[in-house]
């Protein structure tokens, strides 16, 4: 069995010989470096999610914009007729779908696995004695 960290393949083997390795060259100070890594390896992961975090809502702010933008120019090319089937509107001119409850939709089921019934004891001679 194999670990797949990063582009390394480590086996537990190789993972024994890292563990000695580490107890060798830092020994009693072992937990104290364990943990200094947790803790910065925490900080990356916050750092991470922080720029993921400002991609997303830059990308939102965006897309609300152009949305935005879109909803106006169909309000001011819309006519007065046409101002009731723009309420379901995406922007696009197709109109949306709405699901109006859970119960338009049906849990999806299996048949259910019957299996063949058990040959009787009598049916078994009658076929040894039909075969002979």
């Amino acid at each position: 069995m194999t670990l797949p960290i990063g582009f390394l393949d480590i086996n537990p083997v190789a993972m024994i010989i890292i563990g000695t390795i580490a107890v060798l060259l830092f020994g009693e100070n072992l937990p104290d470096m364990a943990r200094s890594f947790g803790k910065k390896f925490n900080d990356f992961r916050k750092n991470i999610q922080s720029i993921q975090d400002e991609i997303r809502s830059a990308a939102m702010s965006v897309t609300s914009e152009v949305t935005s933008a879109l909803d106006i120019n169909n309000l001011n090319t819309s006519s007065s007729t046409s101002s009731s089937s723009s309420e379901n509107s995406n922007g696009s001119g197709q109109k949306r779908r709405s699901r109006t409850s859970d119960e338009d939709y049906e849990e999806a089921t299996a048949p259910k696995f019957v299996p063949p019934p058990a040959p009787s004891a009598a049916s078994d001679s009658e076929n040894s004695a039909t075969i002979a």
